[in-house]
């Protein structure tokens, strides 16, 4: 079966449902950065993924261009169940309506409710454990791999360097997290030092008056001095 047509018709979440439970590949003309893509599915699994004939490996990426694809695509598409591949040929093994519902629920949050990629966060430190305010699975298991990173305070921006998601899906991780109670914006230095500190910070070091020399007032009069001994010698 060969199934092709334009995405500006249907939602790519509903292509996606359409042959969800089949096997086969499906081809997205200029999808991701003007590349063509081709997704093999196995009965719901995304086994391979090319850009151009270029190997898609990291799952990080693979979420971005899921992502992508529901937030942007509308061009053409095709999809064929007649050519089956070998096992053997196999590198990813992810659940595309998993993949599917996290991308759309990630696009359902507005930008300006996101934080910035450089707002650093602190680990709350609540008596209750995070796990209990966190209902998610998924949350959760994020929640574990972000926590070892919340010490000294970190970014989104920050954490794409460390863990395997992009700096948008840990943006929204951190918002979700930031909202069950989890974590708490990083306190800037001016919130954390005493108020005299604020000021030197603020103002720099603050200079003594220096004394000119015509301010200086003498220990003793001259004149007066003089008086007093010649007064002295009557």
């Amino acid at each position: 079966m060969t199934l092709w047509g334009q995405l500006e018709q249907y939602a790519f979440i509903d292509l996606v449902n359409f042959v969800n439970n089949q096997t086969g590949t499906l081809s997205l003309v200029k999808a991701y950065q003007g590349r063509t893509l081709e997704m093999y599915l196995v009965k719901g699994k995304l086994r391979t993924l090319h850009a151009d004939g270029f190997r898609i490996q990291e799952q990080m990426r693979v979420r971005e261009i899921i992502y992508t694809l529901i937030s942007q695509y509308n061009g053409k598409f095709e999809f064929d169940n007649r050519k089956l591949r070998s096992e053997c040929d196999f590198w990813l093994d992810m659940d595309l309506a998993q993949l599917l519902t996290q991308a759309a629920q990630d696009t359902m949050i507005p930008e300006c409710e996101l934080p910035r990629p450089h707002d650093k966060f602190v680990d709350a430190c609540l008596d209750k454990p995070p796990t209990a305010l966190i209902q998610s699975d998924t949350l959760q298991d994020k929640w574990q791999q972000i926590q070892p990173y919340l010490g000294c305070g970190i970014s989104a921006a920050e954490l794409t360097g460390q863990l395997f998601y992009s700096e948008r899906e840990l943006r929204v991780t951190l918002h979700r997290l930031l909202l069950a109670g989890a974590i708490l914006p990083q306190p800037k230095l001016s919130e954390r030092l005493p108020v005299q500190d604020q000021i030197q910070v603020a103002q720099g070091p603050v200079a003594l008056p220096v004394k000119r020399l015509n301010d200086v007032k003498p220990s003793f009069s001259w004149s007066k001095s003089w008086r007093r001994f010649t007064r002295s010698l009557h």
